[in-house]
């Protein structure tokens, strides 16, 4: 990590990879539209009150991550001297991301993801990255929750993947007695839902990220 030489906000060597392996650069290039052009419009109030609780009140604040990924925001990005240097980017690109993908809309968990994307690359990176992952790469419906009448369906499938490994691959788990599906849902929930940020080891985190945007997911 010490060679990568992140700055918060600023596409580092490996943010410009993600941002080109994943297609976001591609569809980035489709339109004149950037990551400002969706912050400037009104989003669903819903959206924005969750937003604002989110990051504005400090719930996306270094010290809220494990503290490998606190000490990397806190060496990046200078808190000391201004929070709001950290927290703006956050909220305009979740709003450019709410704006542009009204279907989908806000959910928690996302704002550590566009924190991570922060650490790598440029808002407008960012918020291409993370379009393109939302509609292309992960499942239909991933995030899409009640508000838009889906309830995190496409992260119930990916769930119910998850415990079938558990129950095919691992037989000592059968002998438990704990239901599978319900397992997955409880112990996957953050990690699915972060894009494993703050839920595994830094290291192996950049290496899933390197998986996501090369490969996406796999088809059930």
């Amino acid at each position: 990590m010490a060679t990568e030489q992140l700055v918060w906000g600023r596409t580092s060597p490996r943010g410009k990879r993600w941002f080109e392996a994943c297609g976001a650069q591609q569809l980035s290039l489709q339109t004149r539209d950037t990551v400002y052009t969706y912050s400037s419009l009104s989003a669903d109030d819903s959206d924005m009150d969750m937003i604002e609780k989110d990051v504005a009140f400090g719930r996306t604040d270094p010290n809220t991550f494990h503290w490998e990924y606190s000490e990397l925001i806190h060496r990046i990005c200078d808190l000391s001297v201004s929070k709001t240097a950290y927290r703006d980017p956050i909220m305009r690109v979740l709003k450019a991301v709410c704006c542009r993908n009204g279907d989908t809309g806000y959910c928690q968990g996302l704002n550590f993801v566009v924190s991570w994307l922060l650490m790598f690359m440029d808002e407008n990176a960012a918020f291409w990255v993370l379009t393109k992952i939302i509609v292309d790469v992960l499942v239909p419906g991933f995030y899409k929750g009640d508000r838009t009448g889906n309830s995190l369906n496409g992260f119930y499938i990916e769930s119910g993947v998850i415990a079938s490994f558990l129950e095919n691959f691992n037989p000592s788990y059968q002998r438990t007695g704990l239901p599978s599906l319900e397992f997955s849902d409880f112990f996957s929930l953050q990690l699915l839902i972060q894009l494993f940020v703050d839920s595994t080891d830094l290291a192996s985190c950049i290496f899933l990220w390197d998986q996501l945007v090369s490969e996406g997911v796999s088809p059930i």
